[in-house]
């Protein structure tokens, strides 16, 4: 089993830099068409075009935690607090 086959869903940040935002479609086609084709995970949940990663504003995602998407009201929650009192 590949490391794609164990997710339940994957977000993608939109790309940075000096990527002009007209092309961000064509990075976001290219990343699920490999998903689904390549490795054929067609009903596997995947956002595109999110605000983390190396953009600007910049959304952080701890990593670890437990991330619920719902797919029909296009929303994404962390289902857990990234910060502890220990």
């Amino acid at each position: 089993m590949n490391i794609l086959e164990g997710l339940s869903g994957i977000l993608l940040g939109r790309p940075g830099g000096d990527v002009d935002p007209n092309t961000f479609h064509e990075y976001d086609d290219a990343l699920c068409e490999t998903v689904r084709e390549e490795y054929g995970l067609n009903d596997l949940p995947i956002v595109t075009n999110m605000d983390f990663g190396h953009t600007d504003p910049m959304f952080v995602i701890p990593m670890g935690m437990k991330v619920r998407i719902d797919s029909a009201k296009q929303e994404i929650a962390i289902n857990e607090a990234a910060v502890t009192n220990a």
